[in-house]
């Protein structure tokens, strides 16, 4: 998911595609800013919303009623984040071809999303495009969804978890089960570390600038590898 047939993306390393916009050069010195997704850009979760629509909400709290063992284990801190939302991604997208997500991608962009941004983190994402900063996502929602968000925001980059995807006759189909690591936390930072060494080579990376932007402890991984961090909607030093 998250790649049409013909397209190319460039990635720091196989785990991360990015969108490209216009694919320029970018000259020392670089000024980057990384945005978390879920709860910065936008105000609360997306992909169990995105579910429901997609679905329809009788066989998505169906879903959630198979998975609830490792949902309530999440919730009680006894199961790891990682492994409730596999539980999750297997009970809603197994099987399910990347044609049809496509068509929950549009239907959710339309009706949804414009209503779930936060307008604070849209200013600074502007202030950051205006002033020529690279843009990227870095979300541990798939990339399912987030490929087209980052196109209607006018993102250079999306590093996110990417879902498993096999090719038949007829067409891609999501096993639902995660082709890389969640992109959450410690994977947040190795995977943006990674992307701008790829996209502007290691010796930019020791001098450019680099804005991040999180709401949640998996973020801040990547909030402590930036000059300037935003936690939350403030600015944050641990």
């Amino acid at each position: 998911m998250g790649q049409k047939d013909g397209e190319k993306w460039t990635a720091a390393v196989d785990l991360q595609p990015t969108i490209p916009k216009s694919d320029r050069l970018l000259t020392p010195p670089v000024e980057v800013a990384a945005f978390d997704f879920d709860g910065t850009l936008t105000q609360r979760d997306t992909f169990t919303p995105f579910l429901a629509r997609g679905l329809g909400l009788p066989r998505f709290l169906l879903a959630v009623l198979r998975c609830s063992p490792w949902l309530a284990g999440y919730a009680l801190h006894l199961v790891r984040n990682d492994v409730a939302k596999a539980r999750l991604m297997r009970a809603t997208l197994s099987g399910r071809a990347s044609s049809e997500m496509e068509n929950w991608t549009t239907r959710w962009l339309a009706q949804d999303f414009s209503g779930q941004l936060q307008d604070w983190a849209l200013a600074r994402l502007a202030y950051h495009q205006q002033a020529g900063h690279c843009c990227v996502i870095v979300s541990a929602s798939p990339d399912i969804y987030l490929p087209g968000v980052a196109r209607q925001l006018g993102f250079d980059g999306l590093i996110c978890t990417e879902m498993e995807v096999e090719q038949g006759a007829e067409g891609g189909r999501l096993t639902g089960r995660m082709r890389t690591p969640n992109c959450y936390g410690e994977q947040k930072a190795l995977r943006l570390n990674a992307w701008m060494t790829e996209r502007f080579g290691a010796e930019a990376v020791n001098t450019m600038t680099l804005h991040a932007y999180g709401d949640t402890a998996g973020d801040k991984p990547m909030l402590r590898l930036a000059q300037h961090a935003w936690y939350r909607g403030k600015p944050w030093k641990e």
